[in-house]
C-alpha cells in the first residue's frame, strides 16, 4: 500500500460520514471538526505527498533528540568553541535540523 492510498481510504471514510449527515463532526481534543473540513485537508495532503510505499517510511528525528548529535570542542582564536555535529556526516547541524537516518535518544 502506498501513502496516497492511505490518504484516499481516509477520504473515503470521511465521505461515508458526510453521506449519512452532511454536517457530521468528529471531536478531537477540545475541538469539533466537520468531516467536510477534515476531508478537504486530507485531499490536500494526498495531492502533495509522493506515492511511496508505507513500509519505506521512516520517522524523522530532530538532531537535538538524536544519538548521533554530539558536541565537539575546539580552540578558535584562543578560546574554546563548542559546535554540535552529526556523527553520520561530521557536519555542523542546528538542533532543529532533522533526517530519516537518526536514532532517537532513549531508543524510541
Amino acid at each position: 500500500m502506498n501513502l496516497k492510498d492511505v490518504f484516499q481510504i481516509c477520504c473515503d471514510i470521511c465521505d461515508k460520514h458526510i453521506e449519512k449527515s452532511p454536517k457530521a463532526c468528529i471531536r478531537y481534543g477540545d475541538d469539533l471538526i466537520k468531516y467536510t473540513d477534515l476531508r478537504a485537508e486530507l485531499e490536500t495532503i494526498k495531492d502533495w505527498c509522493y506515492p511511496m510505499e508505507t513500509k519505506e517510511l521512516r520517522k524523522c528525528i530532530f538532531c537535538k533528540n538524536c544519538t548521533h548529535y554530539k558536541p565537539y570542542t575546539h580552540i578558535q582564536g584562543g578560546s574554546k568553541v563548542t559546535v554540535y555535529r552529526c556523527d553520520l556526516d561530521n557536519l555542523p547541524k542546528q538542533p532543529n535540523h532533522y533526517c530519516g537516518y537518526g536514532i532517537e535518544k532513549g531508543g524510541k
